[in-house]
This record gives structure tokens, C-alpha cells and sequence, in this order.
């Protein structure tokens, strides 16, 4: 995991000290497809590297008929860390 972890942009730069203690606190899972990282207005708890795959960014519109899909984020993509980093909640 430290090896994929020193690829990861936010990780770069950091401190051999602080990298160790961040790659400590990581918690690799395995979801299935459709699974919800996190819904808007959740607490941010956590951030998500996407280490395979890729994940829908799907936008609630109820006004415009129902969710559609924002984006999709690839394989080595960071997901939630402008939350967990501001402290608010999920947007």
C-alpha cells in the first residue's frame, strides 16, 4: 500500500514521518458496483482514493427531472478531501 500511496498527488512533499503516520491511518475496501461512497450532506469522515475502477459523481436534480451524472473519476483519483479538509460537510 505505501507504494501506491507515494503516487497519490497529496501525498507528495510529505515528510517521511508524516507519510508514514498518514499511510498508517489508510483503510483499503473493496466496494461493489452502485455502492454510495458518500451522499451530500453526509459528515466527512473520511476521503476515498480510487485505487481501480471508477466512480459516478451523480447530482440529485429533482427540478430537472432526477440524478444525473456530474462525472466520472478514474483510478488514482482523491474523492471528498476538499470536505474532510474545510471541516463541512458533503457536497
Amino acid at each position: 500500500m505505501p507504494e501506491f500511496l507515494q503516487e497519490i498527488e497529496i501525498f507528495r512533499g510529505l515528510s517521511a514521518s508524516v507519510f508514514q503516520y498518514m499511510a498508517a491511518a489508510v483503510e483499503e475496501v473493496a466496494l461493489p458496483a452502485d455502492t454510495y461512497l458518500f451522499r451530500e450532506g453526509d459528515a466527512a469522515d473520511a476521503l476515498f482514493i480510487i485505487r481501480a475502477g471508477s466512480v459516478r459523481v451523480i447530482q440529485q436534480r429533482l427540478h430537472m427531472g432526477g440524478p444525473m451524472v456530474g462525472m466520472h473519476v478514474a483510478a488514482g483519483a482523491v474523492v471528498g478531501e476538499m470536505a474532510v479538509l474545510g471541516g463541512s460537510s458533503r457536497a
